[in-house]
């Protein structure tokens, strides 16, 4: 697929150096730019359901006149009419997922569950429709298909019969050649039975074709399925007469991704078996993508780039469903795109900007009006000249802050991350913005965040090497922090905005067309400050009562036994001991204190549930304690189990759903009475589940259930123990306090039915304000986490600048 013959390409100035070059703002202002191409991927049934829904959400957003065929077709040409309105130029719906698929005749997918009311009973095809009216208006109808979905679920159509094929779960290894015949089979299924305009290979879902690390190895199969689906398109073209078929293919916005997967893109172009090129994130838009790489493996072919458009910005937390991009957002992301010579765009799960007209959510970002106005955002899009005379908002947050990573593999994280441990306090990251800062009538805002700084730090700031005047620089606290409904969840930061109007004191500012550098440097205060205590209010076995993720949304599903708790340290050898004498089935409160190891055990015991009252299974037999509480909702009790416990005649049984006991109040003043706040603890363990995770403790300084650590960064502390269900098993541990958060984890067959001894300390260190918390697995020590020191200087220890904003405003 190509842009229409009087919409050519702009291809920038200087492309035999790769660098283009800005226009004067005279050029700006008169040069007319040829309108770019707006391929707009629609997420196949998720697109109309936001406007239709019967089925597709939880609960219907309307009633359904007689009779529904009419009805529902009248709702999907409305749709397509609306997509005209605002000069979209190809609709690219998805029709096929992890073998499900929109056509009724296909011998390889199952249909699809969601379907327009009324239609198939009426034998009215939707595609069809959808396609007649793409065509009635001029657009063209591409088929996407999503090459490797893994949303999860049951295994459907084909792929049923051949559970060898899979691949990371739900997926597909397309290093089988029956995979590779199957997903061609499809594709000839649709050229036969629809009058598509083309095919396009979404790879994005989900990226790994093969086993991970194999895609250079196999990128050659690829190239091979490439070229037979080529000949398929030719054939198809033949057969009706047509020029040409086109074929598409949606792949990671970054060349090395690419090779990395096995998507050899050069190939693909330079033997023309595709016409258009999508490089796209997984979920987000990326307005730093460097669209000039994939610009020149097209250059000298009738191959076309649409960078992708997503209307989610980042991928840290719940955000992503709460904050959305704008309109200068988008502007900004298209006037990069274009300025390094993309050839149009390609939106993508942009019904989310309406999503509200199916489902109730507090996005404010997408209200139920924005559906069909958000389309006329797209008509403004494809029009390089209104771009340019609007404001443009550019975003340059981490899309997959660390140590979280794209479904590729790759962590694309430019946060500036600083140390104070370490003798260089400084850092810098790139920002890309395709315009010509020597036009008088733009005037430009820079502003990021800062995490962990004190009132008396202070940074220096330098973009592209040129130092920033303190006159331009204004620094606001904010104690509060960034909740869910303003963006990513922060902690409390400080807010740094930079005017570039330096010419009013006869600077010149230093921002220049494309990649620019920001570079901050920390300068500490003087001194020292006290460290924030890691206490706790109470504490949970079994977490969590109430899923709602305040400290876990895992529950424990198996039993505990002589599970104590200590306000010290013990040593190794102590803990080793417990151990030992727990495989002879002697518990703690039945060692002998005469025993060598075993003499100050008794010492600062706080809880021991030896799970041995059938009426009181929270019962704590250390001297003062009290008895746990039943805390499960909807009457999920912990119980006693007396088949086969490790130690006496009783352990806990935790396999009720949400069974959880949470530890008295008083024994919590008395684990929390010394100031150094140290613990110890020791259980024995049995999974009954070897498929899911355990969260077996949790500790928070909030009342539990507590307020959900996304919301609640900026105070939360928090202390949890969890066994996972990996391939190997593991146990972790993972601290947190504000802006800090740290999980040791050791790799252990702890989900073998077994009894297994699991212990924890958590060392606090006043004098730097560091906390160190240490498993043991069956007595021998396992991984530490570590919470840094605070003291050492004032402020955090490590210093993160996150959320570099670039504001571009037009001047009439």
């Amino acid at each position: 697929m190509k842009a229409p013959e009087d919409t050519p390409a702009t291809v920038p100035a200087a492309e035999s150096t790769g660098v283009p070059t800005a226009l004067s703002s005279r050029e700006e202002t008169s040069q007319e730019k040829p309108r770019k191409w707006i391929l707009h991927a629609w997420d196949g049934v998720t697109m109309w359901a936001t406007i239709l829904n019967v089925n597709y959400y939880a609960t219907p957003n309307r009633e359904i006149p007689g009779p529904p065929a009419k009805f529902s077709k009248r709702i999907l040409e409305e749709l397509i009419d609306e997509e005209a309105a605002a000069k979209v130029d190809a609709i690219s719906y998805c029709l096929f997922t992890a073998f499900w698929s929109d056509i009724p005749s296909s011998k390889v997918t199952e249909l699809f569950p969601w379907r327009p009311p009324g239609m198939d009973k009426a034998s009215v095809d939707c595609l069809e429709v959808l396609i007649d009216r793409c065509h009635h208006h001029g657009m063209q109808f591409i088929a996407d298909i999503r090459m490797n979905d893994r949303h999860g679920g049951p295994r459907k159509g084909l792929a049923k019969e051949h559970p060898e094929w899979a691949l990371l779960g739900s997926g597909n290894d397309f290093a089988i050649q029956g995979v590779r015949d199957a997903m061609l089979t499809f594709s000839s299924e649709v050229l036969d039975t629809y009058d598509v305009d083309g095919l396009e290979y979404d790879y994005m879902r989900w990226c790994h074709m093969f086993q991970p690390g194999q895609g250079k190895q196999n990128a050659h199969l690829l190239t091979d399925f490439t070229r037979r689906t080529r000949k398929l398109l030719d054939e198809a073209a033949k057969r009706r007469g047509c020029k040409r078929l086109a074929l598409g293919v949606r792949v990671p916005q970054n060349i090395e991704e690419c090779d990395y997967l096995g998507f050899d893109l050069a190939t693909w172009i330079k033997e023309g078996l595709v016409d258009y090129v999508v490089p796209s994130d997984f979920f987000h838009s990326d307005s730093n993508m460097k669209t000039e790489d994939f610009v020149k493996l097209a250059a000298g072919t009738n191959c076309k780039i649409y960078p992708a458009i997503h209307p989610m910005i980042s991928m840290d937390g719940p955000n992503e469903h709460y904050r959305l991009m704008s309109l200068p957002n988008y502007r900004a992301a298209a006037q990069n795109f274009y300025g390094f010579g993309a050839d149009g765009i390609s939106p993508y799960n942009y019904q989310r900007a309406f999503g509200r007209r199916a489902t109730a959510h507090r996005a404010s970002s997408s209200p139920a009006w924005m559906w069909p106005a958000s389309l006329g955002w797209l008509r403004e899009l494809g029009n390089p000249n209104e771009v340019q005379q609007r404001d443009r908002h550019y975003l340059f947050y981490s899309i997959y802050k660390k140590p979280r990573k794209s479904p590729t593999g790759f962590s694309n994280d430019d946060n500036i991350y600083l140390d104070r441990s370490t003798p260089v306090l400084e850092g810098q990251r790139r920002f890309r913005m395709a315009e010509n800062f020597s036009n008088q009538k733009l005037r430009t805002t820079i502003q990021f965040k800062a995490i962990g700084l004190s009132r008396d730090d202070s940074l220096k700031i330098r973009i592209n090497d040129v130092n920033v005047p303190i006159d331009y620089i204004s620094r606001v606290h904010d104690r509060n922090g960034q909740n869910v409904y303003e963006g990513d969840t922060l902690p409390p930061f400080d807010l740094f905005v930079i005017d570039m109007n330096w010419e009013t004191t006869g600077r010149q500012q230093p921002l220049t067309f494309g990649d620019n550098r920001l570079s901050v440097e920390l300068v500490p205060a003087d001194g020292v400050t006290g460290s924030t205590p890691f206490r706790f209010v109470e504490m949970v076995l079994g977490v969590q009562a109430d899923d709602q993720e305040g400290i876990s949304n895992v529950d424990l599903n198996g039993y505990l036994d002589d599970f104590a708790t200590w306000s010290r340290i013990l040593s190794d050898t102590e803990i080793r001991a417990i151990r030992e004498q727990g495989l002879q089935g002697v518990g703690i409160g039945s060692l002998k204190p005469d025993a060598p190891n075993l003499a100050q055990l008794a010492n600062d015991l706080q809880v021991l549930y030896e799970f041995e009252k059938a009426d009181d299974p929270g019962w704590n037999s250390a001297t003062n304690g009290k008895s746990a509480s039943q805390v499960g909702p909807s009457g999920a009790l912990v119980g006693q189990d007396t088949k086969s416990p490790r130690i006496g005649t009783g352990a806990g049984d935790f396999t009720a759903d949400d069974a959880t006991l949470k530890v008295h109040p008083d024994d919590m003043q008395r684990l929390m009475r010394d100031a150094t706040g140290d613990l110890t603890f020791s259980y024995w363990f049995k999974a009954t589940s070897r498929s899911a995770n355990h969260t077996i403790w949790g500790m928070s300084n909030e009342p539990i259930p507590s307020p959900r650590f996304s919301t609640n960064q900026s105070k939360a502390m928090l202390a949890t123990q969890t066994i996972e269900a990996v391939t190997s098993g593991q146990a972790l541990l993972g601290l947190v306090r504000p802006g800090e958060n740290k999980t040791a984890r050791t790799e252990a067959s702890l989900i073998d039915g077994k009894w297994h001894h699991l212990a924890v300390t958590i060392d606090q260190d006043p004098g730097r304000g560091q906390v160190t918390g240490q498993m043991f697995i069956d007595g021998k020590p396992g991984s530490k986490a570590v919470l840094g020191s605070q003291s050492t200087r004032l402020g955090s220890r490590r210093v993160s600048i996150e959320e570099l904003e670039c504001y571009v405003y037009v001047r009439k």
